[in-house]
């Protein structure tokens, strides 16, 4: 049977009639790893939210079906913008007819993303030119590319993640069978005979450090996106709620990122974390 929306304390929920002013989305965030972190950044009441895909234009489209002209969505994710329509296999979204505002976070060509410091700049101007109207504050992070101090080295000048989307395509049956037959950590030594400098991030940190490495930058990348959470916390005049839209993958079932959608701990459990006003 078909999820709808999330699911928190065994109760169907729609987002948008929940009691918060800000509503905080932290991209492909674990349930798990973001209990292990989140303490030393803030305090509030955490719970285990369900969510309902592993893709973020599904959650769009099950989360964001109406037209919310009390919303300004501060967007990062390349499924909403102030453009035009965007479109995934047979799905389509358009933000422009949903929400009263798009706002669009600038590009970092520099570190293939939108870094969290983007988004608290976005955030901080929008809340003192609409004081009034609820804003979604979405954060890139945790999804790749993995920004952090340590892990940031991985990303190469001449990666393009939509030159590697369409070289993927191309090469999706065939890599998944080798994959299948060799298993990833073999693919990831095999991959050191061709050219690293256009591999994802996340590969060439799997060829040269393995699961641990990946684990280690995934939680790197969440502790920096919810140190800025923090920053930004004390600046918000009302209720926020933060959540996941999906979680990710990080080895578990020889699986990575959230391609595949199933029902797993790693892919559906995401937070559900309420911070009252009086609480911040």
């Amino acid at each position: 049977m078909k999820q709808e929306k999330y699911t928190v304390d065994g109760k169907t929920i729609d987002i948008m009639k929940e009691d918060w002013k800000y509503l905080i989305v932290l991209d492909a965030c674990r349930f798990d790893y973001f209990e292990k972190n989140y303490k030393k950044y803030f305090t509030g009441v955490l719970k285990k939210g369900i969510s309902s895909t592993n893709n973020t234009m599904i959650w769009l489209n099950e989360n964001f079906s109406g037209y919310y002209d009390d919303t300004i969505y501060l967007a990062t994710v390349p499924y909403i913008n102030s453009v035009t329509e965007t479109k995934l296999y047979d799905m389509t979204y358009d933000g422009k007819k949903h929400f009263f505002k798009i706002i669009d976070c600038e590009w970092s060509d520099e570190l293939k993303t939108i870094p969290p410091e983007t988004v608290n700049k976005e955030a901080i101007l929008t809340i003192k030119e609409y004081p009034d109207k609820r804003i979604i504050i979405h954060y890139l992070q945790p999804h790749d590319p993995f920004i952090g101090e340590n892990y940031r080295k991985y990303i190469t000048k001449e990666y393009s993640e939509n030159e590697v989307i369409i070289k993927n395509d191309k090469r999706n049956k065939l890599g998944n069978a080798i994959k299948k037959i060799v298993g990833i950590q073999i693919m990831w030594k095999l991959g050191k005979i061709f050219n690293s400098e256009t591999l994802s991030p996340v590969t060439l940190i799997g060829m040269n450090e393995g699961v641990t490495g990946i684990r280690k930058a995934y939680e790197e990348n969440l502790n920096l996106v919810l140190e800025y959470v923090s920053k930004l916390l004390p600046m918000l005049d009302g209720n926020v709620l933060i959540i996941g839209d999906h979680g990710e993958y990080l080895g578990e079932h020889g699986i990575y990122a959230h391609a595949t959608n199933k029902r797993t701990k790693e892919i559906w459990e995401v937070p559900y974390m309420i911070i009252k006003k009086e609480d911040q």
